[in-house]
């Protein structure tokens, strides 16, 4: 009987303190500061954001990028220019979707919107990526963009640069433009910062 006593005692203290640590202690701490989160008004910048957000999950990139910057006691990532400071939990508190990831065949994504922050930049990856990372063995996303004639003899602003020359027409006088999931899809890049306050809700307030 004795030990039975210890036993459940031993239980009991156990589920206790794990329920404590794990359900109610992080439930308090959360619970504070979502008052503090940002609510932006709905906008046409936030809803692109929201957009790319989605093409970003549909077309795998969570399979071969992360998004959480370990501390260097655990990897090299700032080393390598991919933060400045480790993810904590926080950078996660109102994403509809946290982009952890699985794997990284390819880099940290965490900021690379303060890393690269030029949109002719991720087009040009996008479309043929081993043009802007030789040696890359990510894929071409061909299909996020389209040929379209040039209007008024002047090419769009974001058409993809053709052959090692730079002209942006072809041959045949068309030239490579994003179609609007790419645009969605580099606007959900670019407000990749998670060394400032950048999460998709805090864009607007923060300016960026």
């Amino acid at each position: 009987m004795n030990h039975f006593r210890l036993i459940f005692l031993g239980f009991l203290a156990t589920f206790t303190s794990s329920w404590l640590g794990l359900v109610i202690l992080p439930s308090l701490h959360y619970g504070q500061m979502s008052a503090e989160l940002p609510k932006p008004a709905p906008s046409a910048e936030l809803d692109l954001v929201r957009r790319g957000e989605q093409i970003y999950a549909g077309n795998g990139c969570i399979y071969c990028h992360t998004q959480q910057v370990r501390s260097p006691e655990f990897g090299s990532d700032a080393a390598r220019n991919w933060g400045r400071r480790r993810t904590v939990a926080e950078d996660y508190m109102g994403d509809r979707l946290a982009m952890l990831g699985t794997m990284r065949t390819g880099p940290d994504l965490s900021n690379i919107g303060q890393r690269m922050k030029s949109a002719a930049w991720h087009y040009q990856h996008l479309h043929l990526p081993t043009s802007t990372s030789p040696g890359s063995i990510m894929p071409p996303y061909g299909f996020l963009f389209e040929l379209k004639p040039v209007v008024d003899g002047k090419p769009d602003a974001d058409a993809i640069p053709l052959g090692p020359d730079g002209g942006r027409t072809n041959a045949n006088g068309m030239q490579c433009v994003p179609t609007p999931e790419a645009r969605a899809l580099v606007a959900y890049l670019l407000s990749l910062k998670r060394t400032q306050a950048s999460r998709p809700e805090a864009l607007e307030a923060s300016g960026s």
